[in-house]
């Protein structure tokens, strides 16, 4: 295959890959990669799928009978601008945090330990007629809609791109990845991503390279990512400390399907994360026998939630959802997650348990879930 072909299509490719008790219930116990899980009782609120416009989508009403506290911070898509709501898990009320315009990209936002300010992966809209290619920066809110987005980290070559930001622990500094040309100058595109930091006041430093995915614990003192192997496009979870020494994985490398989407349990031992689930492989088309394209997401797979302990061992299922865009939120007691993927918003146990689907309407990115 041609070299020049292959290099610019794997270019584009890590690209797509970084845009990775109120009513009766069957409780499913968690099980290995590979056991049959039975299919889980799901509730589903009988909930319309409303035109996404700020002007339809204002209150779930339904929600609020199942009890549920806090606020979920989410992003509704909308072909013509994607919104930030806050929804209320009380009463179902919605309120508009930040509009993003038309042909803007706006693909996730995350919330601040003190829950003061938004760091949201965004672009502004290209000049007219111009294609937006998602090549995004880092923008802050500020949560009470004092002021629209500033710009946190911009991108000094158009091609590259912030993304998977993460909060540090006490809330001083960002990690996020860093998408960019290895060579700007060369007219055959290679790109690395590396796990980065920077504090509130611009200071930046590389964490580790060749990773991805940065989601820091609840104390500070690990990091969980993804090892990105520009070769195989596989990816694997790791473990290191903040400053990127002692990396260790948490599953086996190059013995399980793809992962993205983890997060820490809030005390620390455990990482719950999307897998995709064991099948067969499917068989290749032309194209992808061609150009030697392997999957390197559970995003865009049918995946489920696993859990795992810090220090290794088996990752145990907990959901059988077959699903995609899997993407999630721990409660602020660390009992429950919500967590959305293609076919709306759901809200589970920490185990997997109890599962209730509040909402059909199409989400996209990320999870908060605050008091």
């Amino acid at each position: 295959m041609n070299p020049l072909i292959k290099k610019i299509v794997l270019g584009l490719i890590w690209f797509v890959f970084s845009l990775a008790g109120c009513s009766p219930y069957r409780n499913q116990p968690p099980v290995s990669i590979g056991a049959t899980l039975p299919p889980p009782s799901i509730t589903v609120i009988p909930h319309a799928n409303q035109a996404l416009d700020s002007a339809a989508v204002e209150t779930w009403p339904e929600i609020a009978r199942y009890g549920l506290a806090g606020h979920l911070v989410l992003i509704l898509f909308n072909q013509q601008g994607n919104r930030l709501i806050e929804l209320n898990l009380q009463s179902g009320e919605i309120k508009t945090l930040f509009q993003a315009p038309e042909n803007s990209w706006f693909s996730e936002a995350l919330v601040s330990p003190d829950h003061q300010q938004i760091i949201l992966t965004y672009a502004t809209p290209p000049p007219n007629g111009e294609t937006q290619f998602g090549y995004a920066d880092l923008y802050i809110l500020p949560y009470d809609g004092s002021s629209q987005p500033k710009p946190f980290l911009a991108r000094s070559d158009p091609k590259e791109s912030f993304f998977n930001p993460s909060w540090s622990a006490e809330g001083q500094s960002v990690y996020y990845t860093h998408l960019y040309r290895i060579d700007p100058t060369s007219q055959v595109p290679a790109y690395q991503n590396d796990i980065e930091k920077t504090n509130l006041t611009g200071q930046t430093e590389t964490i580790l390279n060749h990773a991805l995915w940065p989601v820091v614990s609840p104390d500070g003192s690990k990091i969980a990512y993804l090892l990105a192997d520009p070769v195989t496009l596989g990816n694997d979870l790791y473990l290191a400390n903040p400053d990127g020494s002692e990396q260790t994985p948490v599953l086996q490398p190059g013995n399980n399907p793809p992962v993205d989407a983890h997060l820490f349990t809030m005390d620390g031992t455990r990482l719950i994360f999307s897998m995709v689930d064991p099948q067969p492989a499917p068989a290749k088309s032309w194209l992808d026998k061609w150009f030697g394209i392997e999957t390197a997401s559970a995003h865009n797979v049918p995946s489920d939630w696993y859990r795992a302990p810090l220090s290794g061992g088996l990752a145990l299922r907990l959901t059988n959802l077959e699903d995609v865009n899997l993407n999630g939120g721990l409660s602020p007691d660390g009992s429950h997650i919500a967590f959305i993927s293609a076919t709306g918003l759901y809200i589970m146990d920490i185990d997997g348990n109890q599962q209730i689907q509040l909402t059909n309407n199409v989400l996209i990115g990320t999870v908060n879930w605050i008091p």
